[in-house]
């Protein structure tokens, strides 16, 4: 286990992890992964090791920070910047909608392969078809003046929006 520990502190998390894929014959990873992640972390790398990761790993875009955490502040940063990368902040359900597809499209035209809800433990896997105008309401009244009813309503027409834009960018 030491040898293990100190391998992976010598080589960092990201080398090590593709070592342990590779020697394990593990040809593909689907890894959650935040926008900053494609357009920002990629591109830092360099080429070879770029390349690497790329033929390993298969990004999974994450926006449930984004509805599933009541809008509260997000300690890693990724929401807000996503937003800042994509020059969107969104202040409304229409706008909400249009960021989004945004991030989605970003995802798809950086290489991403797949959309990942992540919300097992939040909530029920049932989503209702709630209209766009109830939503709309909703998502006007602020996340802080939302009971769990309303939230739960609200997070319902976000996530079947985001299941379109699944099919409309092909993605799992």
């Amino acid at each position: 286990n030491q040898r293990i520990v100190k391998t992976y502190e010598t080589k960092g998390a990201p080398a090590w992890m593709l070592e342990v894929l590779k020697k394990a014959k593990v040809k593909a990873l689907v890894q959650m992964a935040h926008l900053p992640y494609l357009i920002e972390y990629w591109p830092s790398l360099d080429p070879e090791r770029r390349a690497r990761e790329q033929a390993m790993v298969r990004p999974a875009l994450v926006l449930e920070p984004f509805f599933f955490s009541g809008f509260e502040p997000d300690r890693s940063k990724a929401r807000e910047r996503t937003m800042d990368l994509l020059k969107m902040h969104p202040q409304n359900h229409a706008e909400h909608l249009e960021f989004m597809h945004a991030a989605v499209k970003r995802h798809k035209e950086a290489g991403g392969a797949a959309l990942k809800f992540i919300c097992a433990y939040q909530r029920k896997l049932f989503f209702d078809e709630v209209p766009d105008g109830e939503a709309k309401r909703l998502y006007d009244k602020g996340p802080e003046n939302l009971d769990k009813n309303e939230m739960l309503r609200l997070q319902d027409n976000l996530v079947r929006h985001l299941v379109r834009l699944a099919r409309e960018f092909e993605f799992p």
